[in-house]
């Protein structure tokens, strides 16, 4: 998806994503742009100097100044964090070790808004692909909406039929969400929404064993 389609032989900074014109160009940081973190100005506040001070002007296309210098610029981590770890769950403790050193992040609320936004929507969003899955014959690969009464494929004639949401598709996040959201002590509106969808995947795969009922019992 990032592979370059047009290569332009004549390169116009005015035509380029705006984006870039605010890449500082200065050597170092004067003091005065501390100060305006600290009072948390606009990013544009100040006179540290940027790409878009020199467009259209001579020297556009040289002399940009850098704070730290590099024998290569190339010599960072050759994979990252998120190929080397397994499990998803290494990937979140990872993740959370780091929001805990960084003091502009809130961690705890940085963690909740993953769980909302990436693992819920997983585990709601499977729970309901399995209610309304096909099923699939390993034989001939063929998809089938409903298991024929026969249980052979219609296809092949094969009763190879599985199904293509398996349970543990659906719980797989499940039990890591429950587990981070009492370590980090997430909010209770968390810990109630994964509560409730553990107890309705509960309900699909838990089958309730018929009791014998006494007619006292319903005095």
């Amino acid at each position: 998806m990032d592979a370059s389609l047009v290569f332009t032989v004549a390169l116009k900074p005015t035509e380029i994503d705006n984006e870039c014109y605010d890449m500082e160009i200065c050597s170092k940081y004067p003091l005065e742009l501390y100060e305006n973190a600290e009072k948390i100005a606009p990013s544009d506040s100040g006179s540290l100097k940027r790409i878009e001070h020199i467009l259209g002007k001579e020297g556009q296309y040289s002399g940009f100044g850098f704070s730290h210098s590099t024998t290569q610029f190339d010599a960072g981590p050759v994979y990252s964090k998120y190929v080397v770890l397994n499990t998803m769950e290494e990937k979140l403790r990872a993740q959370a070790r780091l929001q805990g050193r960084i003091e502009a992040v809130d961690s705890k609320d940085a963690l909740e808004r993953v769980m909302v936004t990436h693992l819920m929507p997983d585990i709601i969003g499977n729970t309901r692909a399995f209610s309304r899955q096909h099923f699939r014959c390993t034989k001939c690969n063929a998809s089938i909406r409903r298991i024929p009464l026969n249980g052979k494929c219609p296809k092949c004639g094969q009763d190879k039929i599985i199904l293509t949401v398996n349970e543990g598709g659906v719980r797989k996040y499940l039990g890591i969400a429950k587990k981070l959201s009492v370590e980090f002590e997430l909010s209770d509106y968390l810990k109630q929404r994964l509560e409730l969808a553990s107890q309705e995947i509960d309900s699909v795969f838990q089958n309730e064993q018929p009791e014998q009922k006494k007619l006292a019992e319903f005095v």
